[in-house]
């Protein structure tokens, strides 16, 4: 099963040092969705350090980049984008944005989450 990377999961890896990649295998295997790495390119253009250190992680674990054939607007928002593409493909999404979390849970999406700032698991 293909696990979709959130923004906010890759970027708290990060921050709190965790290698989520040797984590996650046991749960699938991780993608990102285009609008994901657009958002991660615009924080690393705003100079947040940690979304610099995301796309080098990209580029070097070779994560696959699936093309959502959506664009950011006024009724798709990252979080709606990452929904549909995991409901309609029934993947799983790690992320730790409460918000999100709730929304996908709504839907019967299984959901990985960071949890003490160190290890993975499945939200229950």
């Amino acid at each position: 099963m293909n696990i979709i990377l959130d923004t906010n999961m890759l970027v708290s890896a990060i921050k709190f040092g965790v290698d989520i990649f040797g984590q996650i295998e046991k749960f699938g295997k991780p993608v990102l969705l285009d609008v994901c790495v657009d958002e991660i390119k615009k924080l690393a253009k705003e100079g947040n350090r940690n979304a610099n250190l995301a796309l080098q992680l990209i580029e070097k674990k070779h994560i696959n980049i699936i093309d959502s054939n959506k664009k950011i607007g006024a009724n798709n928002s990252v979080d709606k984008i990452i929904l549909n593409v995991a409901h309609r493909n029934r993947w799983a999404v790690a992320t730790n944005d409460k918000e999100l979390i709730k929304k996908l849970r709504g839907v019967g999406i299984k959901v990985i989450r960071l949890r003490q700032k160190k290890y993975l698991i499945e939200a229950v």
